[in-house]
C-alpha cells in the first residue's frame, strides 16, 4: 500500500462553523518562524479571514502585508491594518480568528501574496501565495468545518477536507492524476 496524499484528522473536531459559507479557502500560511500558522479565507474581494491564526508576538516590527509580484519579497506591497484597524506592530495571537480589510486600492484578485512580515529585518515569518483564480461563491455548506488540506505525496493528489457532520466528509478542489492501478479513499 502506498499513500498518494493524506490528512491526519484530529480526535476532536469542533462541529461549529467559524467560517461563513460564502468564504473561499485560499490556503494555509507557511510557518517560517515565530510560530506563525493559520488558514486564510476570502470573505469577499476586500476582506480576508484568518482562522486558527498564531504568532508569538515577539518580533520588533511584524505587520500583515499584501504583496503584488512573483515573490513575497516583491517591492510592491501594502501594510495591512489588523482586526482592530491598527497598522502598529502585531501582538501575540493564539488560535485566533480575525478579519482583515484590504485597502481600497487592492482586492484579493490584485495581490499575489499575504504575509506576516517583519519590517525591521525584512523577512517573512509566514506567507501564503494567493491563488490566481478565486471563485467568490459559496461551495461548502455553512455547517461544514474545515479540517485541513491533503499533503501531496505523489500522483498530484491535493484537496481540502471539510466535515459536514460526524459521519460525512467533503473534499473540495481535489486533484489526482488517475494513473495508480488501485487507488482508493481510506
Amino acid at each position: 500500500n502506498v499513500s498518494f496524499g493524506e490528512l491526519q484528522i484530529p480526535d476532536e473536531i469542533p462541529l461549529q462553523p467559524e467560517v461563513p459559507a460564502s468564504a473561499v479557502f485560499l490556503g494555509s500560511l507557511t510557518t517560517n518562524s515565530h510560530g506563525v500558522r493559520g488558514f486564510v479565507f476570502a470573505l469577499d474581494e476586500r476582506t480576508l479571514m484568518l482562522t486558527e491564526f498564531s504568532y508569538d508576538g515577539s518580533a520588533p516590527a511584524a505587520r500583515f502585508y499584501a504583496v503584488r509580484g512573483d515573490s513575497v519579497r516583491s517591492p510592491e506591497y501594502w501594510i495591512l491594518r489588523d482586526e482592530n484597524g491598527s497598522d502598529e506592530k502585531l501582538s501575540e495571537y493564539a488560535n485566533a480568528t480575525i478579519v482583515i480589510t484590504l485597502p481600497d486600492e487592492i482586492t484579493v484578485h490584485t495581490i499575489d501574496w499575504f504575509s506576516v512580515w517583519c519590517v525591521q529585518f525584512n523577512v517573512s515569518f509566514g506567507e501564503l501565495q494567493i491563488p490566481d483564480e478565486i471563485p467568490l461563491q459559496p461551495e461548502v455548506p455553512a455547517s461544514a468545518v474545515f479540517l485541513g488540506s491533503l499533503t501531496t505525496n505523489s500522483h498530484g493528489v491535493q484537496g481540502n477536507i471539510f466535515a459536514l457532520d460526524e459521519r460525512t466528509l467533503m473534499l473540495t478542489e481535489f486533484s489526482y492524476d488517475g494513473t495508480a492501478p488501485a487507488a482508493r479513499f481510506y
